[in-house]
């Protein structure tokens, strides 16, 4: 006798599509856009989250700094959070605190890698709003921290990405660590 599972609820949008039965979480189904997204990368999905109508994905990546990476799917477009494209758009000067950071750390700079899922805000108009937070560092990928930016995603009430903004930029944290 076959089991006949019967899908109560199915989400399909650009490069995600999900399907739950009666007796188990949403299932995570890899389509075409999303696997081009990550041939390049080398990637391979090991985990996703979902937000509303957008979902994450986390991917095992072929990096020499990072081995993993983070890809949001929107309804309208698919992309990697560390996409350089994206990441140079952020003036980090304009920030209040930059001179003082600077000061400390003249070469900082926004770097890509080292995430974990991010923090979710629902902002007024239906908008959600994925932070991520980047490392700053003080001019490579082996230097100093330099402190830390927080950068959020924002999507409508439809799962459509409308931009990016630099939410905020912190020291870094203050080590515990009694050999510091």
């Amino acid at each position: 006798m076959l089991k006949v599972i019967v899908p109560v609820l199915a989400m399909v949008f650009l490069g995600t599509a999900y399907a739950q039965d009666t007796k188990s979480e949403p299932k995570f189904v890899m389509t075409q856009p999303l696997a081009a997204a990550l041939q390049p990368v080398n990637g391979k999905v090991i985990d996703t989250k979902i937000y509303g109508n957008v979902t994450v994905v986390r991917a095992k990546v072929m990096g020499a700094d990072h081995s993993e990476a983070f890809f949001i799917m929107a309804k309208n477009r698919i992309f990697n959070v560390d996409d350089y494209a994206n990441l140079s758009q952020l003036n980090i000067k304009s920030q209040v605190n930059y001179a003082q950071l600077a000061q400390k750390f003249p070469n900082i700079g926004i770097w890509p890698g080292n995430h974990t899922f991010p923090k979710n805000e629902e902002l007024a108009g239906g908008i959600t709003q994925l932070i991520f937070t980047y490392s700053l560092l003080n001019g490579c990928h082996a230097c100093e921290l330099a402190g830390i930016a927080n950068v959020g995603f924002n999507f409508d009430k439809d799962g459509n990405y409308i931009g990016q903004q630099l939410l905020s930029l912190s020291p870094p944290p203050i080590s515990t660590s009694p050999d510091k």
